[in-house]
């Protein structure tokens, strides 16, 4: 066998275990694997030995470790030498960059030294420019103040200024500003010396500037003619530092074609301006028609203002450096001189035509003028006020030596133009005292309504004594300023109101809510007015004046005294026999007046409220007063319609008062069929009258109105039943007599089609099949069925009682009830079933499904004698609170 090889000169081993190996990641577990491995490889060859031998891995591990002892030993070597070398070269570092910091710090002490000496350096050079400046300023003061005295000793010699008029002819537009400049400071000299013989001096100059000035503005004026934009700024800028350039606005306003055409129009065509507005405005007095359009003239001139301010911005923005002010002026005298002379006009025939004409003209000509105000602050906001904010951006000093300062106070994007013309709005409207002249027409014209239809609607009148004359003439006559009541609103919800009739005794009136639309129409109309002229924070005081007129003349004047009238006319007939058709006629009014509260409400809605709702103070005073006049409207109604109510149930009461206590009580071999196929004499009376009342309540209410009336009538036509049959003796023939009544009034109250009215009669009909019954021992079992079963025995007890047979068949046994509640008396029986079964008052006794309150258009309760009627309108029209 052969020994192990000596690992130390293995190739791989050697490899393994040099330094340049180490330089890289080395895995101990692959590296002491690398050094056993050929051992083990030799091991698995040698097929001889097949034992561990353990000494050739213990000579490899020894030299490789000797190996790697040897190793970390230069290592550690080289380590203390590198770091030796690298404390040196951080000595030799830390010293360099000592030396560098001081550099550095003598280097910035130099340079702070240096910053110091340039800026004393700089500001001596300030100083000295400074000084260069004031001397240059002294010098050229000097300069002008010799030739200033050199012009004015020639002024005073001479008496004229040759050099003067030298610069001002030869050198040009230059010489010219300068010529005109010099004059100036010449004429301020003059006034201020106090020497002897110096007024000569001061004629001269004066004499001088004027025709210097005749000049420039003569240059002006033709260069105004050619259209010379050039010129026309050149000697606009002369005259403004010359003398504030007023000669040269004035001029080129004066000659503005405009204002040439105006006083043409004026002189030449007076006649025929009349002319045209009396044709015109020929409308403006009649009520009957809507307000005519505004005067064509005015709307002409409107017209021209705009096209005239929007060509001339464009010229005097480049002519004038004071263009603000220019055009500012411009629009002054337009609106003092061709509007306002134009509007007083208008005014002034449309008032000696009629006050309606006046007020209507006013309200026209100040929404036409509005709008213009409106289109011209428009006008400086796109146009004016950017050409403005350039100028004063590029040349601020001059801008704020002329037209600055208006510019400046200006904001939100526009300049002073936009306040100058909404001022002349408000001075020409600020002194027409409006709101006195509205109320008085609205007062003379609401009266002018009311006064003939309450003569002869509630005031008897003697057709001999009235001329055969419509309302609106006699109005017109009565008020000179109105023909006819009935107009197109302003701002009211109502589009036109029809014609009213005439109101004379020879032919129909017109209905109620006729006359309540011309009444809204016409204070419609004044409150659009209102709304157009009052200012913004007067509206609602205005509105709030307006609104209270109408509410005096329409509920004291009108509504107030027809209802007492109908009220009065229905009490003294309650003592009388009913009349189906005075009924009918009064369910007309309740419903006239129904339709006038709604009426009333959507004008509240539309016309009036916009009006005030910026104001609560306002808005709460308004509600309160409506909800007011609508309240006493409710009330009055409310007693007229419980007066004719309780008049159907007395005539109803009289007539089941006259049935025979023995109706029903036939006798069973005295049997008539044909008569009991027809319903009692009695019951058909009742039907009659009440078919009449109900078809007239059908005819003149709807919806919740109709429900809550018919419901009243009901429910006390059902207690008025139920009592009535506990008086009657009922045989079993006449039990299908009484089945005949109850079923005609189940088919009257079944047209009806209230639900709650038809299972509530249905009672009645189960108390006639109880009467009916052939077998008294199926009682019981109806008494457990249907609507009956819900009641105590009781209230059921008096009807039982009603039967031939209630003692012979011993209907008490079959009932259970106790013998002391069988001896009870007839007074107690009635008075146990008043406390079971519903009268008016007691609406779900016997119909327990059925609401105790009815909340609708018409009744406020169903049951409720004292609140018939409620005519509240829906929440979204009547804001009541």
């Amino acid at each position: 066998m052969r020994g192990p090889a000596i690992h130390g000169l293995d190739r791989d081993v050697s490899d393994k275990l040099t330094l340049e190996y180490f330089y890289t990641e080395v895995d101990s577990k692959q590296f002491i694997d690398g050094l056993s491995s050929s051992i083990v490889a030799e091991a698995r060859n040698d097929e001889t030995n097949k034992e561990f031998v353990a000494k050739p891995f213990i000579r490899s591990f020894e030299y490789a470790l000797e190996n790697l002892q040897r190793l970390r030993l230069s290592v550690c070597g080289r380590i203390k030498e590198l770091e030796g070398t690298a404390a040196e070269v951080d000595a030799e570092q830390a010293a360099r960059m000592k030396g560098l910091t001081s550099s550095f710090n003598e280097v910035q002490d130099a340079a702070r030294e240096l910053e110091g000496r340039i800026g004393e350096v700089g500001n001596t050079a300030v100083q000295i420019g400074q000084q260069l400046e004031t001397l240059d300023r002294q010098l050229q003061r000097a300069s002008q103040a010799r030739d200033l005295v050199r012009y004015f000793l020639e002024f005073t010699q001479q008496g004229h200024c040759a050099s003067l008029e030298d610069l001002r002819s030869m050198q040009g537009p230059e010489g010219q500003y300068k010529a005109a400049i010099i004059a100036r400071k010449l004429s301020n000299l003059a006034k201020e010396l106090d020497l002897p013989d110096i007024e000569k001096t001061r004629v001269s100059i004066e004499k001088y500037s004027e025709n210097l000035e005749k000049d420039l503005l003569e240059t002006f004026d033709q260069a105004y003619t050619q259209g010379d934009i050039a010129t026309m700024a050149r000697c606009s800028k002369t005259l403004l530092d010359f003398n504030g350039g007023n000669s040269c606005v004035q001029t080129y306003i004066n000659q503005h074609e405009f204002f040439m055409s105006q006083r043409k129009m004026r002189e030449s065509s007076a006649e025929l301006a009349k002319t045209t507005f009396e044709a015109s405005r020929s409308g403006f007095s009649d009520l009957n028609e809507p307000p005519p359009p505004p005067d064509p003239w005015m709307v002409k001139l409107y017209g021209e203002v705009r096209v005239v301010v929007a060509k001339e911005w464009d010229v005097i923005s480049k002519v004038f450096p004071n263009s603000l002010l220019v055009i500012r002026q411009f629009l002054e005298r337009i609106f003092g001189q061709s509007i306002e002379y134009y509007l007083e006009g208008l005014l002034e025939k449309a008032e000696r035509q009629s006050p309606l004409a006046y007020l209507r003209t006013l309200a026209s000509t100040h929404s036409c003028t509005a709008n213009l105000v409106a289109d011209l602050q428009q006008f400086d906001r796109q146009f004016i006020y950017p050409v403005m904010r350039r100028k004063a951006l590029t040349n601020a000093k001059a801008e704020s030596s002329t037209n600055g300062t208006d510019f400046a106070t200006q904001d939100r994007g526009c300049t002073a133009v936009s306040s100058t013309v909404e001022r002349c709005l408000e001075d020409f409207f600020a002194h027409i005292r409006y709101l006195d002249r509205e109320i008085t027409f609205l007062q003379a014209a609401l009266a002018g309504v009311v006064d003939p239809y309450i003569a002869v609607k509630v005031k008897p009148v003697d057709p001999k004594l009235v001329p055969k004359r419509s309302m609106f003439t006699r109005l017109a006559m009565a008020t000179d300023m109105i023909t006819s009541n009935s107009t197109s609103p302003i701002g009211s919800p109502f589009a036109s109101a029809p014609p009213s009739p005439s109101l004379a005794p020879e032919e129909p009136t017109p209905p109620l809510s006729t006359i309540v639309i011309s009444i809204l129409c016409i204070h419609g109309e004044a409150m659009g007015r209102c709304a157009e002229l009052s200012p913004p924070s007067d509206i609602s005081n205005h509105a709030s004046r307006l609104f209270n007129v109408l509410v005096d003349i329409l509920g004291e004047r009108l509504l107030d005294r027809i209802l007492q009238r109908v009220l009065s006319d229905i009490q003294q007939r309650e003592s009388r026999p009913l009349d189906a058709d005075e009924v009918a006629r009064t369910f007309q009014t309740v419903a006239a007046i129904h339709q006038v509260m709604e009426l009333i409400q959507n004008h509240f809605q539309f016309a009036v409220l916009p009006l005030v709702s910026a104001s609560p103070p306002a808005y709460r005073e308004l509600v309160l007063k409506k909800n007011s006049l609508l309240a006493n409207l409710e009330t009055l109604i409310n007693k007229m319609l419980q007066i004719e109510i309780s008049s159907i149930l007395k005539c109803v009461g009289q007539i089941l008062a006259t049935q025979p206590r023995t109706t029903f009580k036939i006798k069973d071999d005295d049997v008539d069929f044909a008569v009991l196929s027809m319903a009692t004499e009695t019951c058909t009376r009742c039907i009659e009258v009440l078919r009449k009342v109900l078809n007239a309540a059908q005819e003149h209410f709807t919806n919740e109105n109709l429900t809550s009336l018919v419901m009243e009538i009901g429910i006390s036509l059902h207690s008025l039943l139920l009592d009535h049959f506990k008086k009657f003796t009922v045989s079993l023939s006449g039990g299908l007599l009484l089945f005949q009544d109850i079923s005609q009034y189940q088919a009257m109250i079944r047209d009806l089609r209230v639900e709650e009215l038809t299972s509530r009669f249905e009672v009645l009909k189960e108390i006639a099949d109880l009467l009916c019954m052939p077998n008294p021992a199926s009682i019981p079992s109806l008494l457990r069925g249907g609507t009956l079963a819900s009641l105590e025995i009781n209230a059921i007890y008096p009807y039982l009682r009603c039967r031939e047979d209630f003692i012979s068949a011993d209907i008490p046994r079959l009932l259970g009830i106790r013998p002391d509640f069988t001896s009870a008396t007839p007074s107690q029986a009635t008075e146990d079933s008043h406390s079971s079964f519903p009268t008016a008052t007691t609406a779900t006794a016997l119909h327990p499904t059925t609401p105790a309150t009815t909340n609708s258009g018409l009744a406020s309760t169903a049951s409720s004698s004292e609140n018939v009627l409620s005519m509240h309108s829906s929440p979204s029209l009547n804001p009541r609170r």
